[in-house]
């Protein structure tokens, strides 16, 4: 994933250290947009492995963890996913402001889910766990609600850190 942002390698590794997972790629590159930009693939408790290699791949919950950190000390860090803070923890249903390492659910088994407002079928899905209480919006060209603002992360989530 290449993320874009102001940060340096010692909040990455912090970021790493919170969601307990390693680094296959960390690079630095130039960006247009921000001070720098990283190329991140990251290593962890998966039972899969990843995509051209011999390593594990970092779970959702992981990889959710790590990019709330990074969100965390810079909200406007872009990647290909997530336009920045809010639209991250958005997405995410806000699972990743308090969530550890010790809580998450190492294999989501994602179902859609159809109690959606009228006039919001098209462009958004919204899939739920059906193991745990884990749900994300996937937008296809749909908005964040208007004014909505993600809480800052919990004391407790921080204190890995």
């Amino acid at each position: 994933m290449r993320i874009h942002t102001s940060l340096n390698h010692s909040d990455l590794y912090d970021a790493a250290r919170a969601a307990r997972v390693g680094f296959t790629t960390l690079t630095e590159h130039k960006s247009r947009s921000h001070v720098r930009a990283f190329e991140i693939k990251l290593t962890g408790s998966s039972s899969y492995r990843q995509n051209f290699g011999d390593d594990y791949a970092a779970t959702w919950d992981e990889w959710g963890i790590f990019l709330a950190v990074l969100f965390e000390r810079d909200a406007d860090i872009k990647t290909p996913y997530y336009r920045d803070r809010n639209d991250f923890h958005w997405q995410t249903g806000e699972r990743f402001v308090s969530l550890r390492h010790s809580q998450q659910h190492a294999q989501h088994n994602w179902q859609p889910f159809t109690a959606m407002p009228v006039g919001d079928t098209e462009n958004r899905t919204t899939l739920i766990c059906k193991v745990c209480d884990a749900h994300q919006h996937t937008v296809y060209g749909y908005p964040m609600p208007a004014g909505y603002v993600a809480p800052p992360m919990t004391q407790k989530a921080l204190s890995v850190l």
